[in-house]
């Protein structure tokens, strides 16, 4: 149990790297179905599994976002080498991590590697995003929606990997300011997606 739950951790912190890279390759990745529904809608009736917890609002890095977390959350930041684009990329993240209950939360954010005078196609970023995690995490897409997020286009995916691990992500595009941003969910079994608390974390996101 505890190497699956760091494994969590592990694919939490590099899907944003992949997320970011300007060259992926997608080949491995596997649609299993498309959603329309909501992202952050109840699905099952499992009690909230941080109920006593005392949550509190946090800053990302530079103050450009805020989002709830049960508890302080890790701060850690990792700089990736972008060699098409002769440039190093640093995405900052939030990270809670609950060993009892096998769960992660994270959020990040990152600039958008782009070369100058390029204009940021989101849909295209978020399209390559989606099929580079999926691809190097070799998941399968249980549900996707296309969603807006204080007004900027975004992403919804359900995911799980050949372990069983379950994630729900919802990446976020900023193209005015060359910004993204990610929100993650990581458990054991889907009924932590979908938990209050999941939603709570989700829906206290706020870009300032």
């Amino acid at each position: 149990m505890k190497k699956r739950f760091a494994l969590m951790g592990m694919l939490a912190t590099t899907s944003l790297a992949l997320f970011t890279s300007p060259a992926l390759s997608f080949a491995q990745a596997r649609v299993g179905q498309l959603g329309n529904g909501g992202p952050f809608q109840e699905r099952s009736g499992l009690s909230s599994w941080i109920a006593q917890a005392n949550w509190s609002t946090y800053q990302g890095a530079n103050g450009r976002y805020e989002v709830q977390f049960p508890q302080q959350p890790r701060r850690q930041s990792i700089t990736i080498s972008m060699d098409s684009e002769n440039m190093d990329l640093t995405m900052t993240m939030l990270i809670h991590e609950d060993p009892g209950n096998n769960i992660v939360l994270m959020s990040a954010s990152a600039p958008l590697a782009s070369p100058p005078g390029m204009t940021i196609n989101p849909e295209r970023r978020l399209d390559r995003g989606r099929d580079g995690a999926v691809a190097w995490m070799n998941a399968t897409i249980h549900q996707e929606d296309r969603i807006t997020v204080q007004g900027f286009p975004a992403r919804s995916l359900v995911v799980s990997t050949p372990n069983q691990l379950r994630f729900q992500y919802v990446f976020i595009i900023d193209a005015d300011n060359a910004m993204l941003y990610q929100l993650m969910v990581g458990g054991l079994s889907v009924e932590h997606l979908n938990s209050p608390d999941a939603r709570r974390f989700f829906n206290s996101f706020n870009i300032r």
